[in-house]
């Protein structure tokens, strides 16, 4: 391997590594967001609309679940382990399980201030679509981070019991010796006989 090669791949683990904090941030202000968001749609449906929907304040209880995986997507970005690995995994998973629920419960609140009539419903419908927004692309975030994590600690070097040969060996990056990340191969398109 030329120097060159090196620093191309180290470059390229340096970009993954920033992308990390950049969903660990995006998350962590995303789930800020909704959380102000879901404080002011219970504002609204407490002053002038009642939403028994939207009294449920999913916005607050789904995304508390979001703070350990951006905090450990940052983590992540700064050092790469097996155990930063694995939790920022674990956290992400249940992370995008909790927003997949707040993007239903938002679906259907946007649904029931649609159907009814009076027009003190505009405000929480505004509020709704905005939340539903957020969440779609706060669940874009943790699904692509629990899959680079996951993908990651299917090629740990460092798994028990072989665990990356049951878990990802068919379908995902093969195992790599580098922690984790994964390994470019180049070979030559038409290699020249040794006789030659």
């Amino acid at each position: 391997m030329s120097l060159q090669d090196v620093s191309v791949r180290n470059k390229e683990q340096d970009a993954i590594l920033y992308s990390f904090k950049g969903i660990g941030i995006a998350q962590l202000v995303l789930a800020v967001l909704l959380i102000i968001f879901c404080i002011v749609s219970l504002c609204v449906a407490a002053y002038c609309c009642y939403s028994p929907i939207t009294m449920v304040s999913a916005g607050i209880w789904c995304n508390i679940w979001v703070f350990p995986a951006g905090l450990m997507s940052i983590a992540a970005s700064k050092n790469v382990t097996s155990a930063t690995v694995t939790w920022t995994m674990i956290s992400s998973g249940v992370a995008s399980f909790f927003i997949f629920v707040l993007v239903v419960i938002e679906i259907i609140a946007f649904i029931v201030s649609l159907a009814n009539p009076y027009h003190d419903q505009l405000a929480l419908l505004v509020i709704h679509m905005f939340m539903f927004s957020l969440a779609m692309a706060q669940l874009t975030l943790c699904v692509r981070s629990t899959f680079v994590f996951s993908r990651m600690y299917c090629s740990s070097p460092y798994q028990p019991m072989g665990l990356h040969n049951a878990c990802c060996a068919s379908c995902c990056i093969p195992r790599s010796q580098s922690m984790g990340y994964p390994q470019v191969l180049y070979t030559a398109i038409n290699p020249k006989p040794h006789g030659s």
